[in-house]
């Protein structure tokens, strides 16, 4: 349970740009560079990670309902491509967030992946939702005020 307002919660998952402070795959890969595109927060934001210790992966957020639900398409190369659901739900205690992963595996790498899945990537996502809840709560600035409409990683060059 996150104890942070719905627009807090949802925020750090809408903006790409929050990731890094709560990704389990940031501090796997101390190699990870990531470049944003597209928009700032919702449909059609996202984030490449790129690192000479594995291929190129990205992750697209495809729909942002406000407060209730994001999906995002990773881009996995040959492992194919996965989706993941961000449930949000308020509670009289906070917000539960539950995040569910699933897709077709392609080619003999993706058939091991689908089939050591929850081995391999379930504990990564569990602490990342701890850290989601970390960051969450002590960044609680509750519903964004404002929008910006698109950016990229030169916009933030000096």
């Amino acid at each position: 349970m996150v104890e942070a307002s719905p627009g807090t919660v949802f925020d750090e998952v809408d903006n790409p740009g929050n990731w890094d402070a709560w990704s389990p795959w940031i501090t796997r890969d101390t190699n990870i560079q990531p470049s944003r595109s597209g928009p700032y927060s919702g449909v059609g934001a996202k984030v490449t990670w790129t690192s000479p210790d594995s291929d190129i992966v990205s992750q697209t957020i495809t729909r942002s309902e406000p407060y209730t639900r994001i999906e995002t398409q990773l881009d996995l190369a040959e492992m194919g491509k996965p989706t993941a659901d961000w449930i949000f739900e308020s509670t009289d205690t906070g917000e539960r967030v539950t995040v569910t992963f699933h897709g077709t595996a392609r080619g003999p790498l993706g058939a091991y992946f689908a089939f050591t899945m929850d081995d391999r990537i379930g504990p990564a996502y569990e602490l990342g939702l701890r850290r989601l809840k970390e960051q969450a709560e002590a960044a609680d600035h509750g519903d964004p005020i404002f929008d910006i409409e698109e950016w990229t990683d030169a916009d933030l060059q000096p």
